[in-house]
């Protein structure tokens, strides 16, 4: 399979991007997508995290309390 090599703005938007990007022909057909990659250092952090004994909060949690705060004006 040959490489398709992009141009550095390309480049910069793609490094840039933390989500998946849609590739497309000049005609707007999409072509496929590129995930961006995770670093061992980030796989590594992730499995920490996870394995913590750290307390930890659920998003609903979280939302609950910074209405909270809004609600005391803070």
């Amino acid at each position: 399979m040959p490489d398709i090599i992009v141009d550095d703005e390309e480049a910069k938007a793609i490094f840039a991007s933390n989500a998946k990007i849609p590739v497309r022909d000049r005609s707007g057909r999409l072509i496929g997508w590129i995930t961006p990659s995770i670093t061992a250092d980030e796989l590594q952090e992730i499995e920490r995290r996870r394995t913590s004994a750290e307390p930890w909060h659920t998003t609903e949690e979280v939302l609950e309390h910074l209405r909270s705060l809004e609600e005391q004006g803070l």
